[in-house]
């Protein structure tokens, strides 16, 4: 829980020092995103743990999890410097 705290204020803090220029639009994109993500959740989530019960249900989101960090730091690590050369609005 912790690691996923840090990384997600890092992001929240990142993108924005990237491109301060749409900062108030990138943050309304992220609001919008993580409430979107949460009505979601609510609704697959029954309906998943039903359907392949609580140990593969918690087993899929771990690995999920897992997937995840591992695409944020290859964005940080490896392909982030590219992107940001490639963007047209990155400072």
């Amino acid at each position: 829980m912790f690691a996923m705290y840090f990384i997600t204020q890092a992001v929240f803090l990142y993108i924005p020092a990237i491109y301060p220029r749409y900062a108030a639009s990138l943050f309304a994109a992220n609001g919008l995103a993580r409430s979107v993500f949460a009505f979601v959740a609510i609704l697959i989530a029954r309906p998943m743990f039903e359907g392949i019960g609580i140990g593969g249900g918690v087993s899929l989101l771990a690995g999920l999890t897992v997937i995840c960090a591992g695409l944020m730091v290859g964005l940080w690590w490896r392909w982030g410097k590219i992107l940001r050369a490639r963007s047209r609005f990155a400072i």
